[in-house]
């Protein structure tokens, strides 16, 4: 049988040796290796046009969203600043201490505490690290973490998250905290938390912080997601699948003015509202055995046992609508703070509650139940200076 020319075999290569694999050699691994170097390397200096180091030695809190973006970064920044005559103080808390409704960072507690010091002749550095929504348990990881770096730990305890409801039983509102700042909490602790001891493994916890110290891209990773994207991808792709919109990148809600004025400025529905969702969140009972009375405990021991000075305060609240509007009961609260006071105490730290006994701030200082405006802030800012200042005198020497 005669055969088609067009198909003889003439040494050539077939169809199927065209499109088999090739090795990869090396040259071509090569020029694949320049190639991802030199993307690396741009993505490196955009992240450093693009997210200039923030100063923060100037009256800096951490971003409104997505705080823990620039956490780790802000930590590194006071561990690592120089120790000075004046003792670093670290401001931990929620959104009173971060200031949600002061629109000055200038006017924050830790500023306006730092402002006191310095007009009565006492030198000190304050750091507000406060996360806007943190709980006890978020506040006691990064507690852990600055605790042989800071002179003085001021730990701000909000009321409403004691209860389990507020929290949705939850122990961390930012559950990466002990990946993000390398942090296993003593054992006491990581059961009060529903942790495991070693749920943040030595190796792994030393190759991310290693990382973290050298590579701005992985870092900062977090922020670029949050530049890019508004916020992290998973959490873009789960608002747009429970038909929410997702945040704008480079919105304004990292801006401190959000509109709000006042609980006065509110119309009476709107008032109803806020009143109703504050009342239930502060209905609750405490008990000793409570995991956030223990883990208060376990931190206040975890503390002293490093020989870390502290100072732990509950956030003031606004007592003259709170009466009027007969939100707290009295007693109950009464009841709540005297254990998470004897879990404090216990280990020799000082303790400030500034909703009971005389009224220290009138109601024209809060911008809602619990927060304060720019001069409430100021406000209060000066009387933790005022009342812990013997304290403070008590640590010279002590500066980190």
């Amino acid at each position: 049988m005669q055969v088609n020319p067009g198909f003889q075999d003439l040494g050539g290569p077939t169809i199927q040796d065209r499109h088999a694999p090739r090795g990869l050699g090396l040259r071509r691994a090569s020029v694949r290796l320049g190639v991802c170097l030199a993307v690396l390397i741009a993505a490196e200096l955009w992240v450093g046009r693009a997210l200039p180091a923030p100063d923060y030695e100037r009256a800096f809190r951490l971003p409104l969203a997505s705080p823990t973006a620039s956490l780790y970064d802000f930590v590194r920044h006071i561990e690592h600043a120089p120790p000075t005559a004046s003792p670093k103080i670290a401001f931990l808390g929620a959104s009173p201490t971060y200031g949600y409704r002061v629109k000055d960072a200038r006017s924050t507690w830790p500023e306006a505490f730092e402002a006191a010091a310095r007009r009565a002749g006492t030198s000190v550095r304050a750091y507000n690290v406060a996360c806007n929504g943190q709980f006890l348990g978020d506040e006691a990881v990064v507690a852990e973490r600055l605790a042989s770096k800071a002179g003085v730990l001021y730990i701000q305890l909000t009321y409403h998250t004691f209860n389990p409801r507020a929290r949705s039983g939850r122990a961390l509102r930012f559950a990466e905290l002990p990946r993000l700042l390398a942090v296993s909490p003593p054992a006491d602790e990581a059961r009060a938390l529903g942790l495991a001891q070693d749920a943040v493994a030595p190796l792994s916890a030393s190759v991310d912080r290693t990382l973290r110290d050298a590579w701005a891209l992985y870092r900062e990773r977090e922020a670029i997601d949050k530049r890019l994207f508004g916020g992290t991808p998973r959490g873009v792709l789960q608002a747009l699948a429970s038909g929410r919109k997702p945040a704008r990148p480079d919105s304004a809600s990292d801006t401190f003015d959000d509109g709000f004025t006042s609980f006065d400025s509110l119309d009476p529905a709107q008032q109803m509202v806020v009143v109703a969702r504050y009342a239930e969140d502060a209905s609750f009972a405490l008990t000793a055995e409570d995991s956030q009375v223990r883990l208060l405990g376990a931190l206040a021991r975890s503390l002293k046992r490093r020989g870390v000075k502290a100072v732990f305060y509950m956030s003031p609240l606004n007592r003259d609508l709170i009466d009027a509007w007969e939100l707290i009961d009295a007693p109950q609260y009464r009841r709540n703070v005297g254990l998470l006071q004897g879990a404090v105490t216990a280990s020799g730290f000082p303790f400030i509650d500034y909703n009971t006994g005389p009224r220290r701030f009138g109601g024209e200082l809060f911008a809602d139940v619990s927060h304060t405006t720019d001069a409430g802030a100021q406000a209060v800012g000066r009387a933790l200076f005022a009342d812990t200042r013997r304290y403070l005198v008590s640590l010279k020497g002590a500066a980190r």
